[in-house]
């Protein structure tokens, strides 16, 4: 997403990672030119509080959520643990072969998932806009149309010379690509899971899943919603009205938000910067087996890593 936003906007994106570390420096000098960036030198900023913190502290007066299936999520960063890479995979058979540590990792990333969602869905001062990353798959250029009325704050771009740059963009195709990810096909690692498994992320996300459209997943009876789910329309629709009358009654339009304090660390263990157990999971480097080759440095995946 960040790389069709600077597309679109001709601005570079940031984010509050550490550029000393090897693997940021390398995505910099791939094309993420804002990489450690948190200043009024970039407009958008990517974080992953409060599931993890970094040290740059700013003030966030509005922020994009984006949302992806837990299911998805919960393979893809599997896959990043076992391979040790952040693009390549573990092999199939690794799952059924580490099955005990698949089912610990289940259990512990579907609570997270719902935690982290449920924290930034609770932070009323801040205006949120929800992004699905399935819908940016299916429809990115509406996707990129409700986002751009959300960081202009206004009601509407129809006709606007913006409007016309998204819909050149979406002829043109895909900008830049700082690295080529893992496939990342929606719905496709919904095979890894258990009956009991789905059962258990039910449990642990199920108003938070129902909002997002993900529900049927994991309950088969339920229907799945053919455009981005109502709930999210309707969100995403109140937050820009309310957005936009602040700004007409010249009202502020929010109230920042302290990123990275530790305080606000989902979970936080004594002495981590996350609130997961991950090092319990990096023996699964030994075992997996891992398929392709990172296109980052064995430097970078080490120190990353």
């Amino acid at each position: 997403m960040r790389s069709t936003i600077e597309k679109i906007m001709g601005l570079v994106t940031g984010s509050d990672c550490n550029i000393k570390l090897k693997l940021n420096l390398e995505l910099m000098e791939r094309g993420l030119d804002g990489e450690g960036l948190v200043d009024d030198r970039v407009w958008v900023i990517k974080t992953h509080f409060p599931e993890r913190y970094m040290s740059a502290r700013y003030g966030a007066h509005r922020a994009i959520m984006a949302v992806r299936s837990p299911m998805d999520c919960i393979t893809s960063l599997f896959h990043m643990i076992g391979s040790g890479t952040h693009d390549c995979s573990i092999a199939e058979e690794d799952f059924a072969k580490n099955l005990e540590d698949w089912q610990a990792w289940v259990t512990q990333e579907s609570v997270l998932w719902y935690e982290y969602h449920k924290f930034w869905l609770d932070q009323k001062d801040v205006p949120i806009h929800i992004i699905r990353y399935e819908d940016l798959k299916d429809r990115q250029e509406d996707v990129m149309i409700d986002l751009m009325k959300f960081m202009l704050m206004v009601p509407n771009i129809e006709g606007t010379y913006i409007e016309a740059i998204i819909k050149k963009s979406m002829e043109v195709g895909e900008g830049k690509q700082v690295y080529k990810p893992r496939a990342g096909k929606v719905g496709a690692n919904m095979k890894f899971f258990t009956e009991s498994q789905l059962r258990e992320i039910s449990i642990a996300a199920g108003k938070i899943l129902k909002n997002f459209g993900y529900y049927h997943l994991v309950e088969p009876s339920q229907k799945a919603e053919e455009n981005v789910p109502k709930w999210i329309r309707n969100y995403n629709e109140k937050t820009l009205q309310a957005l936009c009358k602040n700004i007409q009654d010249k009202k502020p339009i929010g109230k920042p938000i302290v990123m990275n304090d530790p305080n606000g660390l989902l979970r936080p263990g004594k002495g981590t910067r996350e609130p997961r157990s991950t090092g319990e999971f990096t023996h699964l480097r030994k075992v997996c087996t891992v398929v392709g080759k990172s296109q980052f440095s064995d430097e970078a995946v080490k120190e990353a890593l």
